[in-house]
């Protein structure tokens, strides 16, 4: 199974190393980018299933998997400094906190709730006919396409462009100027 997702993993390695390089001329189009490069790899995954059915192995699905994981890795780079584009740096520790929670509690759900419905598609009996799986993966692979579109959507709810200076302090509430805005003595 690992080296059936290699080409995945290998994928999202360029697709994070692009993304670096991209993300700050094209803002959050860099996310749509992604999606878009994601859904043509579950598409291209559909397609493998409807060719080799039963049959499909790891490499059938090399090039759909390089796809995905080349949008998936579009997405991780820009994807936190995005969504806290518009946070104030006072509230950016808390922010970023929360957004880490909800990123592993999300991720967690998906896979437990990706893996309920593909095991009760597969069907009890499913041991002694492969074939069932092939279904199983489809409908999986549809509702992955759902969620990517749902996510498409939701990324126009994000700020336009990451925060425009990360190393700049704001001053705290309550505090004339920042303690560490400019280097020099200590105040």
């Amino acid at each position: 199974a690992s080296l059936a997702v290699t080409p995945s993993a290998i994928g999202a390695f360029v697709g994070s190393a692009l993304s670096g390089t991209l993300g700050a001329k094209l803002g959050r189009r860099i996310l749509h980018l992604g999606l878009a490069v994601m859904a043509v790899g579950a598409i291209g995954f559909l397609l493998v299933l409807d060719h080799a059915g039963a049959g499909v192995t790891g490499w059938d699905m090399t090039a759909p998997l390089a796809v995905y994981g080349l949008g998936m890795g579009a997405i991780f780079v820009p994807l936190f400094d995005l969504v806290l584009g518009d946070v104030k740096m006072h509230q950016i520790g808390s922010a970023s906190g929360v957004l880490e929670c909800v990123q592993q509690f999300g991720a967690a759900l998906g896979v437990a709730v990706l893996g309920t419905v593909f095991f009760n598609a597969f069907g009890p009996h499913a041991t002694a006919a492969p074939a069932q799986a092939v279904p199983a993966a489809r409908l999986i692979v549809e509702i992955s396409l759902a969620l990517i579109a749902v996510s498409f959507a939701l990324v126009f709810l994000l700020p336009r462009h990451r925060r425009p200076d990360h190393g700049a302090a704001e001053p705290m509430p309550g505090h004339a100027t920042p303690l560490l805005a400019t280097p020099g003595p200590l105040p």
